[in-house]
């Protein structure tokens, strides 16, 4: 994709724009035009509530939607058809190469430690389709057409997996997950009540809206 003028501050861009973001359910259209992207949703149990991990993409690392909250992400290469994935419950593994990437996501740009991580896998699996806004450029949207693969991945109570920041992400922690389902609703990061230690975020994208449909297949889940 060619975006040579693109300005990707999405702050800049109109609300309306933001809010009209669309989910659609499976993998309908081709990896080919609609490029695979793996997302994490992270869950804790803390206090006797349910915790998600929340990132805010580093404007350094990150060319489209710097400065946003975000789930952990990132592109999946070399995969062009998807009708071997399981979705919902997966009870007998992940493929090998979903299995190397969210090796990739928790080691590389998550920068756990592997002896914290080994034997973390994604027990559901979800799969949506998007065109998502990226930009604005002579006053029009500049948009992408993804797939996005979110996993879920439980991890163990009471203990720090992940640090505070890394090179992809300029903050990283848990936030109470009915406070992310709000702030996913609203597109308002106070609503999480916590410091980022710099500008709030902008709440926008379809790794967030992905994460906030896990969280409510997973919570279903819990219950039944």
């Amino acid at each position: 994709m060619n975006t040579t003028g693109v300005d990707h501050d999405l702050r800049r861009v109109p609300r309306e724009w933001l809010d009209a973001l669309e989910l659609t359910a499976g993998s309908a259209e081709p990896v080919a035009t609609y490029a695979p992207v793996l997302a994490l949703t992270i869950t804790r149990e803390a206090e006797g509530s349910r915790q998600v991990l929340a990132c805010v993409r580093s404007p350094q690392e990150n060319r489209t939607h710097p400065g946003v909250l975000s789930s952990p992400t990132v592109r999946v290469r070399g995969i062009d058809d998807l009708s071997g994935l399981p979705t919902g419950r997966v009870s007998e593994g992940v493929p090998a190469w979903l299995g190397a990437h969210v090796d990739q996501l928790l080691g590389g740009k998550l920068a756990a430690a592997s002896d914290l991580t080994a034997g973390l896998a994604p027990d559901i699996v979800q799969v949506w389709q998007a065109h998502s806004v990226i930009g604005i450029a002579s006053g029009r949207p500049v948009t992408e057409a993804l797939t996005m693969i979110n996993a879920h991945i439980a991890v163990p109570a009471g203990v720090e997996v992940f640090p505070r920041t890394t090179a992809s992400y300029s903050w990283i922690g848990f936030v109470d997950e009915e406070r992310h389902a709000q702030a996913v609703q609203r597109r308002d990061a106070d609503v999480l009540g916590v410091s980022f230690g710099a500008e709030t975020p902008l709440v926008y994208g379809l790794c967030t809206l992905s994460t906030a449909a896990m969280l409510e297949a997973t919570a279903e889940a819990l219950i039944s």
